[in-house]
């Protein structure tokens, strides 16, 4: 029998160990990689969902000055109180009607909105109210 084979080599045997290091290394640098992209894929998505709400409390905000002039237009008179009426001075198109300007806001934005009423509507909106 050959002595050779069973004996096993300090140098290979430190390569071994090394060989092992490196995996190690390999694997720990690959954690770190997942964590960090964890990481940024929850910035992301916490980011993505503050985004969500604002504009959807933007769309709401249209939505409530849409039917405010709709309202007005139809000849009622506006009940919310976080609605502004402003009348403009632009000459209207047609005799009996005028030019307003309804508009709401948050602490964010300002949502506006032009629309041709009838005057006698809006008789009792002065050149702002609310």
């Amino acid at each position: 029998m050959d002595r050779r084979r069973d004996h096993v080599s300090p140098s290979r045997s430190r390569h071994q160990e090394g060989a092992r290091g490196f995996l190690q290394l390999e694997v720990l640098w690959g954690i770190l990689l997942i964590g960090m992209l964890l990481g940024l894929l929850t910035v992301a998505t916490m980011q993505q969902d503050k985004a969500e709400r604002k504009l959807a409390a933007r769309r709401a905000m249209a939505r409530q000055v849409e039917a405010a002039l709709v309202t007005l237009q139809a000849g009622g008179r506006v009940a919310d109180q976080t609605v502004r009426v402003k009348r403009l001075e632009t000459p209207a198109p047609a005799q009996g009607f005028i030019w307003v300007e309804v508009s709401a806001a948050d602490k964010t934005a300002t949502t506006r909105l032009v629309g041709l009423v009838s005057e006698k509507t809006v008789a009792e909106v002065s050149h702002e109210t609310r």
